[in-house]
């Protein structure tokens, strides 16, 4: 009984420091001739939008439900379709309204789910995660570190550069570079080396997804062997290194 109490204990305490976002839920809406709504949210078909919200409510119960927000991705009726904009047409699921939507202001620290072969799938800004904790990681950081707007501070006095990257990144922050599993970030210094080297008339550099591909690879074996992984690498040639990631631009020829 003792130990029940302190398990109790410690996940309530974890809920109370934990930071909620909203989450929401995608659903397709028809409405009938009659006006009857019908909603379509997992491939399921609910006649009801307290059925649905139920749903919800039972697959994400671990989420408190004044953090579940569905979204009408579309609505039809008869044969006029329309689709929803990413910060339109929500329902509220510890709402007592049994019609109508809200609009939201901001949706930029929303986790939305997404269906990926099968698989449920968390969104925000712009990465998938297979967890809502993952994803409210993700959210932290950017809330975190999108605050650091020094960066112009580093640029040097020469003023090339400094229009250089005033022309790439602008007011390009952790927020904004860090999408897409911070491809963004990616493709910015791709563009801002590309811009030095065309100034030394030199060729562009492509981006190679095998090379990032290999990259990321290794990089993780070394994050997770540490020291062993690295004395590994250091013993092996380049065109071992070279004959494995088969780059286009690793030619040593």
């Amino acid at each position: 009984m003792n130990l029940l109490f302190i398990v109790s204990l410690l996940i309530s305490f974890v809920l109370l420091t934990y930071e909620y976002y909203y989450l929401t839920i995608p659903a397709r809406l028809s409405i009938r001739p009659h006006g009857d709504e019908v909603f379509q949210s997992f491939n399921v078909l609910y006649f009801s939008r307290k059925d649905l919200m139920q749903s919800i409510k039972n697959r994400f119960s671990l989420i408190p439900s004044k953090y579940l927000l569905i979204h009408v991705t579309s609505l039809r009726c008869g044969i006029m379709c329309n689709v929803s904009a990413s910060d339109k047409n929500f329902i509220r699921l510890n709402s007592n309204v049994n019609y109508g939507f809200i609009n939201l202001r901001n949706t930029d620290y929303l986790i939305r789910v997404a269906t990926i072969r099968g698989k449920i799938m968390y969104k925000s800004n712009d990465c998938f995660f297979d967890s809502y904790q993952k994803a409210s990681e993700n959210l932290d950081e950017v809330k975190k570190y999108d605050r650091l707007k020094s960066q112009y501070k580093l640029i040097g006095k020469d003023e090339y550069g400094r229009e250089t990257w005033r022309s790439i990144w602008r007011n390009c922050f952790y927020k904004c570079f860090s999408k897409n599993s911070f491809q963004e970030l990616i493709l910015k210094f791709v563009s801002e080396l590309n811009k030095y080297r065309l100034s030394f008339l030199e060729n562009p550099v492509k981006l190679s997804v095998t090379l990032q591909y290999s990259a990321f690879n290794v990089a993780n074996q070394i994050a997770q062997e540490k020291l062993k992984t690295m004395c590994k690498l250091r013993s092996s040639s380049s065109n071992e290194i070279v004959s494995l990631i088969s780059a286009p631009l690793a030619n040593i020829n």
